[in-house]
């Protein structure tokens, strides 16, 4: 190393040289970028990648084109998995690499050009300074132009869905007295060893026919002890009829999260490196390739003056890891029949693409196909009951509407009324079934009685009013649930201009029933004694597209005024329904925006948390419930037209207690 410059200014600055900052390094000498260029380098330990190795799998091609062939010790072609399986993995090989190699590489290079290595630990946030960050050390201050960051991330928070594990390894390098291992082959997983309430197997590299790495690996909680591993590779290696002698000994630990780590924004030529910018696979500890991939990456944006374009994995991928781990997590012992079902039953080469994150949907659902079914999908559904918070609710009937389209295009309606039935008898239903806590003089059962009977008062004069007059009825119900559902929505998303809101309703209603407009009209023939609106049917037909293109063009008006996302999305999701039936297309607008938005202002209202309101709700919706079902059992014809009655009757009561919640000078709706 060379001594310390007279300057505190450095082009490039590596905080910690591991494998991540090594590769970087060497990209940057073999792309001529360290010509007349000062390096700083601020590490604890001056052995830098020395004590570690790095495993993977790929192609000559491949590892040509990474430039890394020359860091290459040794390679396999064929992969063993206990005594499941053996196969041939080409045109792909196991490729091994001495953390030595890189580290003679790295020197090599730090030997050259203008370097200053400082044996140190940085743990503090930089300065900016003139286009330069700004890091202070026990030698002073120092400044670079770039800084490539591989300090080790902190995972601090876990939530309910992510899962924190580690993989914990301790292994020998072994020298055998006799020929006992098959060179050409390294065996990945052997299951063949105590699980110890975790997921362990051993990992055994031969590198010739009488020397080895044999490696004991442990998924779980708990990190594995020295003392336990030693136990555990005396009696594995018993099968080996040979006597042996340790040469060398390596262990670590990889955390196993799947959750994406994020760190503080700094600057754009402040790059995370390693584990911290997300490169190791959180299900598997690999990540010398991505490593690779990355520091061509990052030199390429360098010598183009770009911003960090990384590719971060894909959706379902992220999926796939959580789903494991969680797994492993709560089920360790389920490790080993997981991937020895997997191994057994599905090509290699299917496998590695897999773990490549290369795979094709098909190939996943075959892989899938061979693994325990319940498990990951109890696990799945988990997974999806536990992340639905962070899904902004307004995109939740976006999401179901496209699902609902995808189901019927392969005819599963039948999931779609499952779905909206649940939904509307719980969510839906209950959160009408509230109306008795929105107003604060009630809190007895004489004041709980009197509120009820004039609520079921309030029904049972609008039954009346459908008695005398279903049009009349019809029309009040339509403006009534018009202001009702703008309301909602303009409180829900703080938007003001309350005379826009019932615009909005009316763009929402007339959407849902003009976008179905025969379904409708078969609705309307079903309402006993309609007689005026009844004969506007024909007029209904003519104009529907004239009805739902102003409506849309009016929604998006008044989207641009108010500055709303959340109304285009509302406007986009029933364009989408448009492919769906009118009671779906309802139901979704009902039970997954109106109702989980009312749910959440009385929430938020009420100062109750969910699983009280349910409580609290629970006789009346049942009531509810049974109102409705006996209609529709017992009305033997115009189920349609009775059913829509009933629903009016219930709903108008409930519009005006919203409307006094809503009125309320201390309710502050939620806000997304």
């Amino acid at each position: 190393m060379k001594a310390v410059r007279e300057t505190n200014v450095f082009d490039y600055i590596f905080l910690g040289m591991g494998a991540s900052n090594s590769l970087i390094l060497l990209n940057l000498y073999n792309n001529g970028m360290l010509k007349d260029k000062s390096i700083a380098t601020i590490d604890q330990s001056i052995q830098f990648t020395n004590n570690k190795t790095y495993c993977f799998w790929s192609t000559e091609k491949h590892i040509k084109e990474l430039g890394i062939e020359s860091l290459i010790s040794h390679l396999w072609d064929t992969i063993q998995i206990g005594s499941i399986t053996e196969q041939n993995i080409k045109p792909k090989k196991y490729y091994y690499i001495k953390g030595e190699s890189l580290t003679t590489q790295t020197e090599k290079i730090i030997s050259i050009v203008d370097s200053t290595f400082y044996q140190t630990e940085y743990t503090n946030s930089p300065l900016v300074n003139n286009d330069h960050y700004e890091i202070q050390i026990n030698e002073g201050s120092i400044l670079g132009k770039f800084v490539f960051d591989s300090r080790t991330p902190k995972i601090e928070q876990i939530d309910s869905f992510n899962s924190l594990l580690f993989q914990s390894f301790y292994g020998w390098k072994i020298k055998t007295d006799k020929t006992v291992f098959d060179s050409k082959t390294m065996t990945l997983m052997d299951f063949d060893v105590p699980q110890d309430n975790s997921t362990q197997f051993v990992y055994t590299l031969p590198f010739n026919q009488n020397e080895a790495l044999v490696e004991l690996t442990r998924f779980g909680k708990k990190v594995i002890t020295k003392e336990s591993a030693n136990e555990i590779l005396t009696t594995y290696l018993k099968k080996i009829d040979s006597s042996f002698h340790i040469v060398e000994e390596e262990q670590g630990i990889i955390p196993m999260y799947s959750g994406k780590i994020i760190n503080p924004v700094i600057g754009d030529k402040w790059i995370d490196t390693g584990s911290r910018a997300n490169l190791l696979k959180c299900s598997t500890g690999y990540g010398f390739l991505n490593m690779a991939r990355d520091a061509q990456l990052q030199i390429d944006l360098i010598k183009k003056n770009q911003v960090d374009k990384r590719n971060y994995k894909k959706l379902r991928f992220q999926f796939y890891d959580r789903l494991l781990l969680k797994i492993l997590e709560t089920k360790p012992l389920k490790g080993k029949l997981i991937f020895e079902t997997l191994f057994k039953k599905v090509p290699m080469k299917t496998v590695l693409d897999f773990l490549d994150e290369k795979s094709s949907l098909k190939d996943e659902l075959i892989l899938f196909s061979h693994l325990p079914i319940r498990l990951f999908l109890k696990t799945a559904i988990k997974d999806f009951a536990a992340r639905i918070h962070l899904v902004p609710k307004v995109l939740i009937p976006f999401i179901i509407s496209i699902l609902f389209v995808s189901l019927n295009s392969f005819n599963q309606e039948e999931i779609t009324y499952a779905i909206l039935g649940i939904s509307f008898f719980t969510i839906g239903l209950a959160h009408g079934a509230l109306d008795h806590l929105t107003q604060s003089q009630i809190h007895s059962p004489k004041s709980i009685l009197i509120f009820v009977t004039k609520y079921l008062s309030k029904a049972f004069i609008f039954f009346f009013i459908w008695y005398f007059s279903a049009d009349i009825a019809l029309i009040m119900f339509i403006l009534v649930s018009v202001w009702h559902f703008g309301q909602a929505d303009f409180k829900e998303w703080k938007l003001k201009a309350y005379y826009l809101s019932g615009v909005w309703g009316g763009v929402v209603l007339s959407l849902i029933l003009f976008f179905h407009i025969n379904e409708m009209n078969i609705i309307l023939n079903q309402i006993p004694d309609l007689i005026y609106i009844s004969s506007l049917k024909n007029s209904f037909i003519s104009y529907d597209t004239i009805i739902t293109s102003s409506s849309i063009a009016i929604g998006i008006l008044i989207a641009y005024i108010k500055k709303s996302f959340k109304l285009l999305i509302t406007i986009a999701y029933l364009i989408i329904c448009s492919q769906l039936s009118l009671l779906v297309t309802f139901g979704i607008y009902f039970t997954l925006q109106h109702s989980i938005n009312g749910w959440a202002q009385l929430k938020s209202g009420l100062n109750l948390e969910s699983k009280s309101l349910i409580i609290k709700s629970l006789p009346f919706t049942i009531g509810g419930a049974f109102s409705i079902i006996s209609i529709w059992v017992f009305a033997e014809a115009n189920q349609w037209g009775f059913f829509f009655i009933l629903l009016s009757c219930l709903s108008v009561p409930h519009i005006f207690e919203m409307n006094k919640f809503y009125r309320l000078e201390n309710h502050t709706p939620t806000v997304e």
